[in-house]
């Protein structure tokens, strides 16, 4: 058995698209290197490197953010990398990958209601971004918190 993780931006409406990056996660390599644990019956008791892997980098990973202000700063250190793009701690790769943690600060950015920031990150996002059918998906999502938001590139197409 392996141990998925993830923290998502609470607060949010319905997904209107196939694919919303508001969340980051993955599963972090294990004390052992093996990235996985036998799988247990109910009465076996837990092994030692599963009890230290949640005790240790999977609690990391969940209380690095404290709010939303946090979990931005931190969406944007996981895109740069440790390492390697997309790389944080033992968790590698963070999911998604590509621009994937910049949406999801975008989206956090915009439950905070900063409006300065979306627009950054959003423009983060379309300098990143090679694929501008993969951009307009986000600016959909995106417009369902912060309506305002336009792309910069001409060749993007708003909206309807």
């Amino acid at each position: 058995m392996q141990l998925l993780i993830g923290v998502a931006v609470a607060g949010l409406p319905a997904p209107v698209t196939a694919i919303r990056h508001d969340s980051v996660g993955g599963t972090a390599d294990t004390a052992s290197g093996t990235g996985s644990y036998p799988l247990l019956t109910r009465d076996q008791p837990l092994p030692p490197d599963l009890l230290a892997d949640v005790s240790g980098p999977l609690m990391e990973f969940l209380l690095k953010a404290e709010d939303l202000e946090d979990f931005v700063v931190w969406a944007q250190d996981i895109y740069l990398g440790h390492e390697h793009p997309g790389w944080w701690g033992r968790f590698r790769p963070v999911l998604p990958q590509g621009t994937g943690p910049l949406e999801a600060a975008a989206f956090a950015a915009a439950v905070a209601r900063d409006t300065r920031l979306v627009e950054f990150l959003a423009a983060r996002v379309e300098n990143e971004q090679a694929s501008e059918h993969y951009f307009d998906d986000f600016l959909i999502e995106l417009r369902q918190l912060h309506p305002s938001i336009r792309p910069r590139h001409p060749m993007v197409r708003p909206a309807t």
